[in-house]
């Protein structure tokens, strides 16, 4: 009820209290810069540090991409070598059973023309 009745002493108290308030925080960030200036020969070699840091970081990560390419590169290569090899066993294999089979039908065949031959001559001595 006294605001209202000292409307205009209420409002400056305001403004003084908001005015206190923001010389406050600008005498905060003031003494803020003001340290900042004046361990400035602190800062330097940290910030230099920092930046080190970041930059070893960023050149860390590069070399594990470049390792991990060459190590996915050999792994490729070793599996189509591998794959290869297979290919070519897998193509030799086939050309021996084809040559077992071969000398399988030849021994077989001549087994057959031999006992054909000892038939037909069985035939013509029987009669």
């Amino acid at each position: 009820v006294l605001r209202m009745t000292h409307q205009k002493y209420a409002l400056a108290f305001d403004l003084w209290r908001a005015n206190v308030h923001a010389t406050l925080h600008e005498r905060g960030a003031m003494t803020k810069v003001g340290m900042r200036w004046h361990n400035k020969a602190l800062s330097v070699p940290f910030e230099t540090w920092r930046r080190n840091a970041v930059e070893l970081r960023r050149q860390a990560s590069i070399v594990h991409k470049v390792i991990v390419r060459v190590v996915n590169r050999v792994m490729a290569s070793t599996f189509f070598t591998w794959s290869d090899i297979v290919k070519t066993l897998a193509r030799q294999r086939g050309g021996m059973r084809k040559a077992v089979n071969r000398i399988m039908q030849r021994g077989l065949t001549e087994a057959f023309e031999s006992w054909w031959a000892n038939a037909i001559e069985q035939r013509r001595a029987s009669k």
